[in-house]
């Protein structure tokens, strides 16, 4: 099966920091959205769950469980779909990650936990989250699909480049809730190339 035979959507959505109830209730909105255009794989934003960036938030061991009921909700909606969803993960240690849950058929199939965290400009990401230390692929109607959060796919030698490589990806798929500036589409292709 070539790629032309693989649907993919990409939910821009504007997630609301804190607010998991009403995020998962808009995701939920466009997983049926996107299952009426028979779309196989839709993707949300790097932390579209919690909202970007929660930092305090993440602080609240209630939070952070509420955040991963929330998202065995989401999961619960997507049958017939893959959906990857940003959300916070923890470990039994309490530690917390940025993550990518893979979704299907009602449950969490598999987590990437993100591996590059920022700590410049806006970002302060290693204040909240430890770094992820595994790469994620995935096969869907015949094709490899690699997993990676925002600035993960901006380092030459990071998870994309292991998921094309030692993972035999084809499709390398990014989640981001980086902010926009002007040129920034240009300045991505250009580092993408």
């Amino acid at each position: 099966m070539g790629l032309r035979n693989l649907r993919v959507g990409m939910a821009q959505i504007n997630p609301t920091v804190g607010d998991l109830g009403g995020n998962a209730e808009k995701i939920v909105s466009y997983i049926s959205q996107a299952k009426k255009q028979k779309i196989d794989l839709l993707t949300f934003p790097e932390l579209s769950l919690p909202g970007y960036p929660p930092e305090d938030l993440l602080l609240k061991p209630s939070f952070l469980k509420d955040n991963l009921k929330s998202l065995k909700g989401v999961a619960g909606a997507a049958r017939d779909i893959v959906v990857i969803v940003g959300f916070a993960n923890t470990d039994r240690q309490g530690n917390a990650y940025n993550a990518a849950a893979l979704v299907y058929d009602g449950k969490i199939a598999g987590i990437y936990h993100k591996i590059h965290l920022p700590n410049y400009g806006v970002f302060d990401e290693k204040r909240y989250f430890q770094a992820g230390n595994e790469c994620l692929v995935f096969v869907l109607k015949g094709i490899s699909l690699g997993i990676t959060i925002c600035e993960d796919i901006w380092c030459p030698d990071g998870p994309a480049a292991v998921e094309s490589g030692e993972g035999k990806a084809e499709v390398i798929l990014n989640i981001s809730a980086s902010p926009y500036h002007v040129g920034k589409g240009r300045l991505r292709e250009k580092v993408l190339s």
